[in-house]
């Protein structure tokens, strides 16, 4: 298969089909801590020459709200992990702290705020199912890899799946049936993907 192109993906951030359409206060701040779809999130990005990069990150099948909400706390900490860092560092530094108190600090802070996230994850991350791929122009992927057409596919079924729920064409056991479908076809544990041979 070519690289070339998307095959319909688009370029975007985090799927969309959170369910309900709350517009509450709460119901925003919940929407903001667990993301905008049960089920977990697609990005996709556009880089230099052509390159292209997808993931689709699928949690496990009734997980709760609060575990959502600690899986998603730990997969950003590398982002929040470093503004915590920075705040740290500028305050400090705003109060006249020495250069070597400032960076043990702010790395501390940092260090004991990643560890405290993954154990408040527990296992859940080793469930989760996670689908990488990049593409680059002038070159074909493996046999049997993914596709940015199969994810295009997988991403839709979820969404559609979202959509019926929200208008009651199908009922919330019924939705997490065809999670549970599209969270069996990912392998459990995906390795990198080796190098594509030039065409």
């Amino acid at each position: 298969m070519s690289s070339h192109g998307s095959e319909g993906l688009g370029t975007e951030r985090l799927g969309s089909g959170r369910l309900g359409t709350e517009t509450t206060g709460s119901a925003i701040i919940d929407r903001l801590a667990e993301g905008p779809a049960v089920w977990g999130s697609f990005s996709a990005g556009a880089g230099r020459y052509g390159v292209c990069r997808y993931r689709l990150v699928v949690f496990p099948p009734g997980i709760s709200s609060m575990q959502r909400r600690r899986l998603r706390l730990w997969r950003g900490w590398p982002v929040w992990g470093l503004v915590a860092w920075l705040a740290v560092a500028v305050g400090l530094s705003s109060i006249g702290a020495s250069g070597t108190t400032v960076l043990a600090t702010a790395t501390a802070v940092l260090v004991v705020s990643g560890v405290a996230a993954r154990r408040t994850a527990g296992t859940l991350p080793g469930a989760v199912r996670t689908v990488d791929l990049t593409t680059i122009p002038g070159y074909d992927l493996p046999a049997g890899m993914p596709t940015p057409k199969s994810i295009a596919d997988t991403l839709a079924e979820l969404r559609s799946a979202d959509r019926r729920l929200e208008r009651g064409v199908i009922d919330p056991v019924e939705h997490e049936l065809i999670w549970q479908h599209v969270y069996d076809s990912i392998p459990q544990r995906r390795r990198r993907l080796p190098r594509m041979a030039r065409r």
